[in-house]
């Protein structure tokens, strides 16, 4: 029996996304304004969305840089985005890995299982899940979104392994020039911070990426290799 995927309500600023819309990329610079899907009481997801087609979508380089994590956020009751815990904050088609061309936004959406874990008192059962990842922050571009596989998450902690909703835009990126995610202003910026922000600048004007940490990322495939054929 085949999987059955819902088509989750995604807008940007009351524009529709629907299986294939096409936007420009200044279009999407920004989170989306409206996110939704069916649900089941009391159960939890994992949202995320993806970007396959890094260098392009004429030119991927599928050993490398070729899936992107563009925004992730766990521990989602219902479909209340807000009320989840944010893994990874959204950038848009940005920073110098995508060049001239068409690129596709993946939007998929995990339910979570239920985690039991023994302890001296007995079993436990929570509904939510302790993540390991840190928290990817705006300002973080470059190798730490690249080499993204979906189906990792799922597998690493027991999650539905099929998305029950998906939805994608393509996008269009008409020069190569990074443009700055709208963010409130860090009240509580260190120095540290302020020296990133600054290598970010000049890696902007130099045109290359920047890279604040190194990580490992297990390999794997895309999910579903059908992603890579969606129109």
């Amino acid at each position: 029996m085949s999987q059955i995927y819902h088509t989750e309500k995604v807008s940007y600023g009351g524009k529709p996304v629907h299986l294939g819309t096409s936007f420009d990329s200044d279009e999407v610079v920004n989170e989306p304004t409206h996110i939704s899907w069916p649900y089941e009481d009391n159960t939890y997801y994992t949202f995320m969305v993806i970007g396959p087609d890094v260098p392009s979508r004429e030119n991927p380089d599928p050993e490398f840089l070729s899936s992107w994590e563009h925004w992730m956020i766990g521990n989602i009751p219902a479909n209340n985005l807000s009320a989840g815990d944010v893994l990874s904050e959204y950038v848009g088609i940005t920073g110098p890995e995508y060049e001239i061309g068409t690129h596709r936004l993946v939007f998929l959406v995990f339910k979570q299982n239920p985690v039991r874990q023994w302890t001296l008192e007995g079993m436990t059962v929570n509904q939510t899940i302790m993540f390991e990842e840190g928290l990817l922050k705006k300002k973080v571009i470059g190798l730490m979104r690249s080499s993204f596989y979906p189906r990792r998450i799922p597998k690493k902690y027991n999650m539905v392994l099929d998305p029950i909703a998906v939805n994608f835009c393509v996008v269009h990126q008409k020069k190569p020039v990074y443009v700055e995610p709208t963010e409130p202003p860090d009240e509580t910026e260190t120095p540290e911070d302020s020296e990133e922000q600054e290598e970010l600048r000049r890696a902007k004007a130099e045109n290359r990426t920047v890279v604040f940490s190194t990580t490992t990322e297990e390999v794997g495939s895309l999910i579903l290799d059908r992603s890579r054929t969606w129109s």
